[in-house]
């Protein structure tokens, strides 16, 4: 988790809490400007002008310094979010691709979306307000045990209690709010899988069970929520009731000790002060509640264990790489050893489940073996930089990312530098993406999200155009082959047989089955 309290964010911790002083401060000369001008009425005298003035002054400078506490407060929340996202994704993209594939998009987004905004609306909105509670209940208190020493010790106990109760039964929020938290995150988790699959389901018949499902689990989420407010809004209520009360003290005890009713002006002021500040106490302890359960569950995805190249060294490799693999293990692939000479054709082999597309993803910087090491051109994978990475391995397969956003976008994605429009005509025409393109009004057509548009075989074909534009030293061809026509085979081959760099593929044009026998990984390698 990204720390509060840095340079940045402690100036303005330091602006909120000096504008709080001011408030309190301006408080206290509206509690006492009006029991002097409630003092100067009773006397039959004129109104005293510094009191007169101080009175609607001390109303500015309270309103203005709470606009101040709310804009700053709401800056210091956005920064620290910011800041909390962009650990966020940056821990998620150093995690392993099967890590990440085991959990549910719905949490995802709740984690994204839903911690962060309790944790900017804690940060931004109720640390500002607790700091008003700490400075201006106590302030007001003080004010009257001055203005009135007796009636203010009857009162502190009241607003003391209605401060605790508050308190304790604010803490309790929390469970409340973990277990709104879990209901939510299983209701998005299965309504993520099940409205992108909605018009599959409704052919399957199982609409009627699904909403079933889903009415089921929103009748728990209700109740836990409806649970949530009856208690929030019994705290919120606490405050109106000790004013009340107080307000009746005060009265009756100047009535029958004949006390100057400056004074209980003074001392109601003092009471409005007071209460003021716990009617948002209730929300603040919720705020809070709701901020503590979202930092667990971003502090425990933010543990979750990355992949060893996420600290890449600095070698840098150039031309065709060599691929060595020592007693590498990764779930179905045990004790793989092979080398592929720079410039040479690797085939994998194997059955289904045998672990071809998670060596590939190995040898990407995509996973982490379990045990053993990959080398390439000699050197330990984690060793070489993620510029090199990138530049120097393709992997084509059709599970490529395709962000939503222009052709020319999708295809420049691996690149620092955008290409000419002429290299990338080259590129689209080497693929076979011509057709795609004129679909999409030319480079600059915009691909829908999730590449909803796009069948498989453009999706390996804009993957083969990613790799023709990167001109990689090595190459990983997932099993793309019976996704492409003769003509796109036809094509992949010759471009692979041009580069001169080192292939390593899951089947090729004319072997697109795997023999039944081959129940283990195999690598076969031979000169391209």
């Amino acid at each position: 988790m990204p720390l509060l309290f840095i340079p940045g964010r402690r100036g303005l911790f330091a602006l909120v809490c000096i504008a709080v002083l001011i408030e309190g401060a301006a408080a206290a000369l509206a509690a006492f400007s009006t029991r002097q001008l409630f003092g100067d009425l009773h006397a039959g005298g004129g109104l005293a002008p510094f009191f007169f003035w101080s009175l609607p002054a001390a109303g500015i400078l309270i309103a203005l310094t709470r606009i101040w506490v709310r804009a700053m407060g709401e800056k210091l929340g956005q920064s620290f979010v910011r800041d909390a996202r962009i650990a966020f994704f940056e821990h998620h993209a150093n995690m392993s691709l099967g890590t990440l594939q085991d959990i549910p998009h719905g949490y995802l987004s709740l984690r994204f979306v839903g911690d962060m905004s309790a944790l900017g609306r804690w940060i931004g909105k109720g640390l500002p307000q607790l700091l008003g509670v700490v400075v201006l209940v106590p302030t007001a208190l003080a004010m009257m045990l001055v203005i009135d020493p007796y009636s203010g010790a009857i009162i502190l106990p009241l607003v003391l209690t209605a401060t605790a109760v508050i308190v304790l039964s604010g803490v309790r929020l929390q469970g409340i709010h973990a277990d709104i938290r879990q209901k939510r995150a299983a209701i998005a988790s299965r309504m993520s899988e099940r409205l992108e699959n909605a018009a599959h389901l409704r052919v399957a018949g199982r609409l009627r069970k699904e909403r079933r499902s889903l009415y089921r689990s929103s009748v728990r989420l209700i109740r836990v929520a409806v649970r949530r407010a009856w208690r929030v809004e019994i705290l919120r209520v606490l405050p109106e009731m000790t004013a009340g009360i107080g307000a009746t003290i005060l009265f009756g005890l100047g009535a029958s000790r004949n006390t100057d009713p400056a004074t209980i002006a003074g001392g109601i002021a003092a009471l409005a002060i007071a209460v003021g500040p716990l009617r948002r106490l209730a929300s603040i302890m919720d705020m809070m509640s709701a901020y503590k359960v979202a930092r667990l569950k971003l502090k425990k995805a933010l543990n979750r264990p990355t992949i060893a190249q996420a600290q890449q060294g600095d070698i840098k490799l150039n031309g065709p790489i060599s691929v060595a693999a020592k007693a590498v293990k990764l779930g179905p692939v045990q004790d793989l050893d092979f080398f592929l000479p720079a410039g040479h054709w690797g085939t994998l082999q194997g059955a289904n489940g045998s672990g071809k597309s998670l060596l590939l993803s190995v040898i990407a910087g995509l996973e982490d073996p379990e045990q053993g090491e990959i080398h390439l051109s000699g050197q330990p994978l984690r060793m070489v930089s993620r510029g090199t990475l990138r530049r120097q391995i393709a992997l084509i397969s059709p599970d490529c990312t395709i962000l939503r956003g222009s052709l020319r976008r999708v295809l420049c994605l691996y690149l620092l530098d955008r290409p000419s429009d002429s290299k990338l005509q080259r590129a689209v025409y080497n693929a076979g993406l011509s057709l795609l393109v004129e679909r999409c009004g030319g480079l600059d057509g915009k691909i829908k999200e999730g590449a909803r548009s796009l069948s498989n075989g453009e999706r390996v074909r804009i993957s083969i155009a990613q790799a023709i534009l990167a001109n990689p030293g090595l190459i990983l061809v997932e099993n793309v082959w019976p996704l492409l026509d003769r003509n796109g085979q036809e094509k992949l081959l010759a471009w692979l047989k041009r580069t001169g760099a080192t292939v390593l593929s899951v089947g090729s044009p004319g072997a697109l089955t795997v023999p039944s026998e081959a129940e283990r990984l195999a690598v076969t390698c031979f000169k391209s």
